[in-house]
């Protein structure tokens, strides 16, 4: 695929994450439209084509993917289908940008790793925080040595959505757990990214709004570098952090800590469709260019992370970039959220 050839998308699954995230960002790229859509609900799938300009909808996923006019297809249904539709995109030459999390298993995430990689397709996992102009400025000063070596990081995030609780995502055959498979997968892409490969993994967990899964978890990570994560997670929470105001329908609050021997770095970012900066600060003990010692405001790029994910996917199928999110750094992150929730059931630390 050349340079600047129009790459077009198939949606499978019309819900929120497609509505809020991946539909405003096609459509904010030139080269990039939206050319067919499908859903269960023949009602969902007209209110996408709608939304989209489309004259068609299909309720058959597999339509999407016959399409000869789809290049790619991104699969926003719950994990339980991830796996099944992405084999099949992979064995029909499509291209796969596929939801968190990337399955239920780790089997899963193999099968869908094989297919991709036989068929010679791009599989990419939407992990749309590491395209954050913050988070890659922060990663930049972590490799730079700006607070020195990093040895312990604090990672909570946090929001008020009550009506998780009556959603398939309290449904295990459905979404594979609970706040931990619906956030962690996020916290732990980021931590990756920041601090490398994870090697063990600690949890306990809650579950105050019924009865399992957990609607709370607390989880600490040791990395291969030796340093530790505390990371905490909930779908429960009230407050918000006020350096971002919203309603309480968007109470959201995302706060990362990492320290290092020379200094430390804090973010704190708004609720994640929100486009503007987060706020990202260095503590530092070094004399360097551009920063003096003690803290200093870094200052960052509005959030487009969703529409710099779709670019990006774009540039790999183009043969452009390698691709950041694969399916096998969507496996390791599943395997550190299975690690939890193996912790969380047995009270045991689990290696990776």
């Amino acid at each position: 695929m050349r340079t600047g050839t129009p790459i077009r998308f198939g949606l499978i699954g019309t819900g929120g994450i497609a509505f809020d995230a991946h539909i405003p960002a096609i459509e904010a790229i030139p080269d990039a439209r939206i050319t067919a859509v499908s859903n269960r609900s023949e009602a969902k799938a007209r209110r996408a084509a709608e939304r989209c300009g489309l004259s068609r909808w299909f309720t058959d996923n597999q339509r999407v993917i016959d399409d000869p006019e789809v290049d790619a297809v991104i699969i926003c249904t719950p994990p339980n289908a991830h796996t099944e539709w992405t084999v099949k995109a992979a064995r029909a030459g499509k291209h796969v940008l596929c939801e968190k999390p990337m399955a239920r298993t780790l089997a899963e995430c193999d099968s869908m790793i094989a297919a991709c990689e036989a068929a010679k397709v791009q599989l990419m996992v939407a992990e749309m925080k590491r395209f954050n102009p913050g988070f890659r400025r922060a990663r930049q000063l972590l490799q730079d040595g700006v607070i020195g070596s990093p040895f312990l990081a604090r990672y909570h995030n946090s929001y008020f959505e009550p009506h998780t609780r009556q959603a398939w995502w309290v449904v295990p055959e459905i979404s594979g757990g609970g706040e931990m498979m619906n956030e962690l997968t996020h916290q732990a892409n980021t931590l990756r990214f920041f601090l490398g490969e994870a090697a063990a993994v600690a949890c306990m967990s809650n579950h105050p709004q019924g009865p399992p899964p957990e609607d709370n978890a607390a989880v600490t990570l040791r990395f291969r570098s030796g340093a530790l994560a505390v990371v905490t997670i909930s779908w429960m929470t009230k407050p918000y952090n006020p350096t971002f105001p919203a309603p309480l329908e968007h109470a959201w609050d995302e706060r990362i800590e990492i320290f290092g021997t020379d200094g430390a770095l804090r973010i704190e970012t708004p609720f994640t469709y929100w486009k503007v900066p987060l706020q990202l600060q260095v503590y530092t003990e070094r004399d360097l260019p551009g920063y003096h010692k003690g803290w200093n405001l870094v200052r960052c790029a509005p959030t487009e992370h969703y529409i710099e994910q779709i670019r990006h996917f774009m540039r790999c199928q183009r043969g452009e970039e390698t691709c950041e999110v694969s399916g096998r750094d969507g496996r390791a992150d599943l395997a550190i959220v299975l690690a939890a929730m193996q912790s969380a059931e047995t009270g045991r630390i689990v290696t990776l």
